[in-house]
């Protein structure tokens, strides 16, 4: 068996190897973005160029071919996008649509 449990211990071993995963998840958090200029420590603009590489990756690597799905953890957008909140979703979904997994 790939799997194998000792009764007297909370420890499972599992062969990946011999396993096919039931799915597998792209995950990226808190790209913060927003059309401003950077203020040290904070470079909201960045999170942009973030988001573009992570899509890049998952669509383009042969490492993440069977990444089930894609999600996205924490604050999409930056406190300093509020001012121009439409345009700071409008560029971010840009970006998302070109990604082809779901």
């Amino acid at each position: 068996s790939s799997m194998d449990l000792d009764a007297y211990s909370s420890f499972v071993a599992l062969d990946v190897e011999a396993s096919k995963p039931l799915f597998t998840a792209g995950l990226i958090a808190g790209t913060q973005y927003a059309d401003t200029e950077d203020a040290p420590p904070r470079r909201p603009r960045h999170g942009l160029e973030v988001l573009k590489r992570g899509v890049q990756f998952w669509d383009t690597s042969s490492l993440v071919a069977l990444v089930s799905f894609v999600a996205h953890l924490g604050d999409v957008l930056a406190p300093e996008a509020a001012g121009a909140l439409a345009g700071a979703l409008a560029s971010y979904g840009e970006v998302v649509a070109r990604c082809k997994r779901p």
